[in-house]
């Protein structure tokens, strides 16, 4: 059996979908509008210029034609589109029958910018035979555009327990450590000025950025600006074994994002053994439990610092309840192994019930 995937090759949310029906024997090809190369997959990469996740890109839809002799040669049984916008609205135009995966911000974020991008979104989400949510939330809003529930799948494929679970021989070398994209909607420079507030009270912290984004720039010159060079380690972007090494020696995972979908980032800090330190929003409500598998707290920087304090001021049993309460609540239904055999079967039962 064919899948082809028209979505972000370069993504690690299109290689980990991919990963799985490759293993499973299927054949796999995939149309994206950023160049990568995925082992085992054939990857049909149209050229449309620049692409960039924080600017709007409506030229991909010249590349139509393009994507239609594709599909016409590819012969696929199964047609798949990860993100409802651009990847969706290209699958919408050249096919009846075809999955949609949303993962965060094309159902959070984009269809608020205006009447247009909402009206691209719900044609997208009314045309898919099947959507994949990400979150519970995502799937509210989602019914709440008129699109029936039983075409709703909830599901978070999952993070791969073999790679992000600690060891005993793994030993903390940073406090606090960030891995969300460095861009406004992470509020990364409320943690690095919460960083500060810590310093000015004399305590020893380290915080490790992880990532990239457009405020990268940004967020350095403040850490210069406050004098915290020695406390703030930016790594850029990194590879997965490399993000894996890094949460497995910090000890408090911090994310103050205003919105989310389901974030990846946070199960492989839960599964790490990070205390999730969070901000108060829909998406991290559904994993975490304020006082019992980790703290969700308001965004601003004094509220960040004094619980950080707080944390690690926590007696070794008050930290290991935190953790196992955390850990068993990604193993229950966040991990990979577990989830993508799920969505299989769906996608499978969808496309028998349509031939």
């Amino acid at each position: 059996m064919k899948i082809l995937f028209l979505a972000d090759a370069s993504s690690i949310h299109t290689q980990q979908w991919i990963r799985y029906f490759l293993q499973k024997k299927y054949e796999v090809e995939v149309i994206s509008f950023l160049p990568a190369r995925i082992d085992g997959a054939k990857v049909h990469w149209i050229n449309v210029g620049e692409v960039s996740p924080y600017k709007t890109n409506f030229k991909y839809i010249l590349k139509l034609p393009k994507v239609i002799k594709i599909k016409l040669k590819s012969k696929p049984d199964i047609l798949i589109a990860h993100y409802a916008t651009s990847y969706g609205l290209i699958t919408s135009l050249i096919s009846f029958k075809f999955i949609l995966a949303v993962h965060g911000t094309d159902i959070k974020v984009t269809p608020k910018k205006n009447i247009l991008f909402y009206f691209f979104t719900r044609f997208v989400l009314k045309r898919a035979d099947l959507i994949f949510s990400v979150a519970q939330h995502m799937s509210d809003d989602i019914i709440r555009m008129g699109i029936p529930s039983d075409k709703i799948f909830t599901i978070q494929y999952g993070i791969d327990e073999t790679k992000f679970f600690r060891d005993k021989k793994d030993k903390y070398q940073y406090h606090c450590i960030s891995t969300r994209s460095l861009r406004k909607n992470s509020n990364v420079d409320k943690i690095i000025k919460a960083i500060s507030i810590l310093k000015s009270q004399n305590k020893n912290i380290k915080l490790l950025v992880v990532g990239d984004g457009p405020e990268r720039e940004y967020l350095k010159e403040l850490v210069n600006k406050l004098e915290i060079e020695e406390n703030v380690t930016f790594t850029g972007k990194i590879s997965q074994e490399e993000l894996s090494q890094f949460l497995r020696q910090s000890e408090i995972y911090i994310s103050m994002t205003n919105s989310d979908g389901s974030s990846l980032s946070l199960l492989e800090a839960m599964i790490s053994g990070n205390i999730p330190l969070v901000s108060d929003n829909a998406a991290n409500r559904e994993w975490i439990k304020d006082s019992e598998s980790g703290f969700i707290i308001s965004k601003d920087e004094e509220t960040i610092a004094s619980k950080i304090n707080d944390i690690l001021n926590m007696n070794r049993a008050e930290k290991e309840t935190i953790l196992k309460k955390a850990n068993a609540i990604v193993m229950e239904k966040g991990i990979y192994q577990k989830n993508m055999p799920l969505i299989e079967k769906r996608i499978i039962k969808t496309f028998k019930s349509q031939s």
